[in-house]
C-alpha cells in the first residue's frame, strides 16, 4: 500500500467582492475544485458560521502562511480603493503585507466580472502578474497556470545554466559551436507552430519541454515535401495535419 504524501497541502485565502449570487457561486466552484485538487483552500462560506467573527476571519488575509487569491471584480477593484465593506478591509491587510515585501508573490489576482481592457486593478496590485479567468472558453489554461502556481510545479522548468562558448576556444570553433548546437533545433513550447530551415538542419528537430518533449525525425523526399518518421524512441505516433505529422 502506497503512503500519502508527508507534504503539507498549500494554504490559500480566497479574497472577493460579493457582487452577486452568480459571481459568489463561482468562486465558491473554484474554492471547491482547489480542494480537490490539493490546496487547503480559506472561504468565508466555510470557515464563517453564523455568529462568527468576520474581523478575525479576515485577519487571515494578512497571515504569511496563506497565499491569497484574489478574485478582481470590477467591484472589487471599486471597493479595494475606496476600503469599503470587507473587501476593503481585506485590502488593506493585503495592500500592508505587499508594501512590507515589494517582491512578494503572495497574492495572486484573478481577473473575472471585470470587462474592460486592461482591466480594472486595485491601485495595490497595479503592476502584478493577474490571471485572466473572464473567458469560459479559456479558462481551463487559466486554471492549470494557477494550480501550478500554487504548487510550485511550473510549466517552464529553468533550463541548466551552459558553459561559455567562447572559453578555451578560437573564434572559429565557437561559432561552429554556436551554429550547430542542438539547442538551435529546440523549440520549447507546449503549443504552437514552429519553423525552421531545413536546408541547415541535420533532420532532427525537438518539440516541447520535459515530459512533453519528442524528436521529430524528417528527411527530403522531394524539392517541397519531407519525410517524417517514428523512428524516434520519443514518438509513440504521428498524426498528420494539414500534410505535416504531429508526435505523440
Amino acid at each position: 500500500m502506497s503512503q500519502q504524501s508527508s507534504r503539507v497541502a498549500p494554504r490559500v485565502f480566497m479574497s472577493y467582492s460579493h457582487d452577486d449570487k452568480e459571481h459568489r457561486d463561482w468562486v465558491l466552484a473554484l474554492a471547491t475544485r482547489l480542494r480537490a485538487d490539493g490546496v487547503d483552500v480559506c472561504l468565508d462560506r466555510w470557515d464563517v458560521t453564523l455568529g462568527g467573527n468576520l474581523a478575525h476571519f479576515m485577519e487571515k488575509a494578512a497571515n504569511a502562511s496563506y497565499r491569497v487569491v484574489a478574485v478582481i471584480s470590477a467591484s472589487y477593484a471599486r471597493k479595494a480603493d475606496e476600503r469599503k465593506g470587507g473587501t476593503g478591509v481585506e485590502a488593506q491587510m493585503l495592500s500592508t503585507r505587499l508594501y512590507e515585501s515589494m517582491h512578494s508573490d503572495q497574492v495572486i489576482p484573478i481577473i473575472r466580472n471585470n470587462p474592460t481592457t486592461p482591466p480594472l486593478l486595485p491601485a495595490f496590485l497595479g503592476g502584478r502578474l493577474w490571471l485572466d479567468f473572464r473567458d469560459d472558453q479559456a479558462m481551463e489554461a487559466a486554471y492549470e497556470r494557477l494550480i501550478r502556481d500554487i504548487h510550485n510545479a511550473p510549466v517552464d522548468i529553468v533550463p541548466t545554466l551552459g558553459p561559455n562558448p567562447f572559453e578555451g576556444k578560437s573564434d572559429i570553433e565557437a561559432r561552429l559551436e554556436i551554429r550547430n548546437s542542438p539547442l538551435r533545433w529546440h523549440s520549447p513550447g507546449l503549443t504552437g507552430d514552429v519553423e525552421f530551415i531545413y536546408s541547415q538542419n541535420s533532420g532532427m528537430y525537438t518539440i516541447g519541454t520535459g515530459s512533453c518533449q519528442f524528436t521529430l525525425e524528417l528527411s527530403p523526399r522531394g524539392t517541397s515535401s519531407v519525410y517524417a518518421y517514428r523512428d524516434p524512441l520519443d514518438i509513440k505516433r504521428l498524426i498528420p495535419i494539414g500534410g505535416v505529422g504531429v508526435g505523440v
